[in-house]
């Protein structure tokens, strides 16, 4: 079991984690383009929809990309799997409180 949890930890650690970072990146940039077109828009009196749809569709993306990071911390507590992001406040390799 120490060989599957493991494994999973480096897993998350090494791809996982990234690809959440990087699809968040993503989603907040979709997020700032739609908000600039809206503001832009306004600007000119044009219709701003389109660019609501934009700001929604970045808000949900950071919603799924923040779900997504609880679902895996989830699955990681229930079979035993130790956070890569915890921190020991114990300071020892002993069983002290993770944070």
């Amino acid at each position: 079991m120490d060989s599957v949890t493991g494994f999973l930890d480096r897993f998350v650690e090494v791809i996982i984690n990234p690809i959440i970072m990087l699809l968040f990146a993503v989603a907040l940039l979709y997020f700032f383009w739609g908000l600039f077109r809206y503001m832009m828009a306004l600007a000119q009196g044009d219709n701003p929809s389109d660019s609501k749809q934009h700001m929604l569709w970045g808000i949900l993306g950071m919603v799924i990309m923040f779900s997504v990071g609880g679902i895996i911390g989830l699955i990681q507590n229930s079979i035993g799997a130790e956070d890569a992001n915890s921190v020991n406040v114990t300071g020892g390799a002993g069983d002290g409180l993770r944070y």
